[in-house]
């Protein structure tokens, strides 16, 4: 089944958030202090040590923007389609509850 209107703005949408995302982080990394790499940090409390708080991050954001390629290539969402939303969603879970809570 073809890729509806809908879908393939949804992966569009995990492209241009997990590029900028990737950026964001290169950024906070490389110690360039701009409005991009600012935004969202936590600035006091529990942070995570250093290989969780840039490694896995760049490699959800390498994955979504993978596998939001594939369903481009393809012209199908189907179940890799279905987990860029999973992933997305589960990152975002994930980061309120780092963000407010620890």
């Amino acid at each position: 089944m073809k890729l509806k209107p809908v879908q393939r703005y949804w992966l569009y949408f995990v492209l241009f958030l997990s590029g900028v995302h990737m950026m964001r982080d290169i950024f906070q990394d490389s110690g360039i202090i701009n409005v991009l790499s600012s935004v969202f940090v936590k600035q006091s409390g529990y942070r995570l040590p250093y290989p969780w708080r840039s490694g896995v991050t760049y490699a959800i954001a390498a994955l979504e923007i993978v596998l939001a390629m594939y369903c481009l290539k393809k012209n199908r969402f189907a179940t890799i389609g279905t987990i860029t939303v999973l992933i997305f969603v589960f990152s975002i879970l994930s980061w309120s509850y780092y963000y407010f809570f620890l």
